[in-house]
């Protein structure tokens, strides 16, 4: 099934198993570049990280197989990290006929269509949170999640059996129980999210500026050169790559693990966000992209 022929809504799963499920293979998940080495605690702090999210990425594919068998009816849709690789997903669950996985979408734009989101530690529920979509956190050791935040976002559940009657909560209720209290932090954290002067934050943008463009040193930049530095740095990118692959291997692999994060900005999709913020404050924007890591933004 087609990512444009999932049912909707949907229950998404979140993952973020980027050592154990490496779009770049084992042998990045092994490498310095995610400090393996060159001590033997480094070495074997990565392989206990490897082992949890191992176990961590089977309980994923366990549960989609549970979720699948439990409603039948409803979609099943799995969005892996940018850094992980969609194959294994796509394999482990292709005999399930409700389980898609979907890679190219954003995460925002999967959350907009989800029933509920399902989570381990990511800062996706978190969004899932403040568009008010229901969320369930599915870790077996609840007691060892780094951020507190993340651990009171939405039910905790720590086996299948309890994610299904989290679910089936949820679609009976439309709501989450969220048993654990967000720590004082957690509160401020949250109040200046909810709570901010928009008004104020663009004044004090604005003032920012325009302190800095009173500077002696202050010396605007032309399109012109953003465009010829932007061309130049895409000139250079293109001639190392070859050197770095048949060189420099290690170099060769870090380049691949950033162009996996972040690839550039895509044109067609800033531009329909700046649509969307046009009809909604009426008026008019000018998109110009230098390139495919810079754009500039102005009133027509």
């Amino acid at each position: 099934k087609q990512g444009n022929q999932v049912k909707k809504p949907y229950i998404l799963i979140n993952t973020h198993y980027t050592l154990a499920n490496n779009c770049l293979g084992l042998d990045d998940s092994f490498s310095p570049r995610n400090d393996y080495g060159p001590s033997d605690e480094k070495k074997l702090g990565l392989v206990h990280d490897m082992q949890k999210e191992s176990e961590s990425l089977l309980r994923v594919v366990e549960l989609a197989h549970v979720l699948s068998a439990e409603f039948p009816d409803i979609d099943i849709v799995i969005r892996p990290h940018p850094s992980e690789t969609n194959q294994f997903y796509e394999t482990a669950t292709k005999s399930l006929r409700n389980v898609e996985v979907i890679y190219e979408k954003s995460v925002g734009e999967c959350l907009v269509d989800a029933l509920m989101l399902v989570h381990e530690k990511c800062t996706t529920s978190i969004e899932a949170f403040f568009l008010g979509v229901p969320v369930i956190q599915f870790n077996d050791n609840l007691n060892k999640v780094d951020n507190e935040m993340l651990q009171s976002m939405g039910v905790p559940c720590a086996t299948c059996g309890e994610v299904v009657s989290a679910a089936k909560k949820i679609m009976s209720a439309g709501v989450t129980d969220k048993s654990i209290v967000f720590s004082d932090i957690d509160k401020s954290m949250i109040k200046n999210i909810t709570e901010t002067n928009i008004e104020a934050v663009v004044d004090g943008i604005v003032n920012k500026v325009k302190s800095k463009t009173k500077s002696p040193s202050y010396a605007p930049i032309s399109f012109a050169r953003l465009w010829l530095w932007e061309s130049q740095y895409a000139l250079l990118a293109m001639l190392k790559k070859p050197i770095r692959y048949l060189f420099f291997k290690n170099k060769y692999r870090d380049y691949q693990g950033y162009r996996r994060s972040f690839d550039g900005f895509d044109k067609n999709e800033i531009q329909r966000e700046m649509d969307i913020i046009s009809e909604m404050l009426s008026c008019s924007f000018k998109v110009q992209f230098v390139g495919r890591r810079l754009f500039s933004i102005s009133r027509r």
